[in-house]
């Protein structure tokens, strides 16, 4: 039998159900390119980002693990963390009726072991007045990153950055 890699996922049972800890990929030769876990991850971000356009919170959260940590870091400084899938739901469902329409676009991707990251284009019209003053109809327009980490299949840890 051969191999160019060895896939080892480590998993421990909390609250009755077996979560994923660890991904661990150990090449057998040199600088080995893993061409199928990037296309798989690429999969699963494209399908984040899709449902996140579409407003579909099922959708976004559809590969994420159960203990999902998001974060988001807003000039150099975190605004926001939440730990766990149903926190998340609910901080979506928040965040949806702020705007109008919201969009992000893929601009680059890059991939390194159990991590990836996504450059995006944002840009989203305010469904209401904000304290800060902006105004219903004013359109926001951002770069930024987010930052995939993953154990096998599943996104275990997400954060935006603008």
């Amino acid at each position: 039998m051969s191999a160019d890699e060895w896939i080892t996922d480590v998993y421990k049972q909390e609250g009755g159900k077996w979560l994923c800890v660890l991904t661990h990929l150990t090449p057998v030769k040199k600088q080995v390119f893993y061409p199928h876990l990037n296309a798989q991850r690429e999969e699963i971000i494209t399908n984040y980002i899709s449902g996140y356009n579409e407003n579909n919170i099922e959708k976004m959260v559809r590969d994420f693990s159960g203990n999902i940590i998001f974060r988001n870091i807003y000039k150099g400084k975190i605004t926001m963390e939440i730990s766990g899938i149903n926190a998340f739901r609910k901080q979506v469902a928040s965040a949806i009726s702020h705007y109008q329409q919201r969009e992000q676009t893929i601009t680059a991707i890059k991939h390194d072991k159990d991590k990836s990251e996504i450059d995006i284009d944002y840009v989203a019209t305010l469904a209401f007045d904000l304290q800060n003053g902006l105004k219903k109809g004013e359109q926001i327009k951002l770069r930024g990153q987010s930052l995939f980490k993953f154990c096998g299949n599943q996104i275990v840890e997400l954060t935006d950055i603008a």
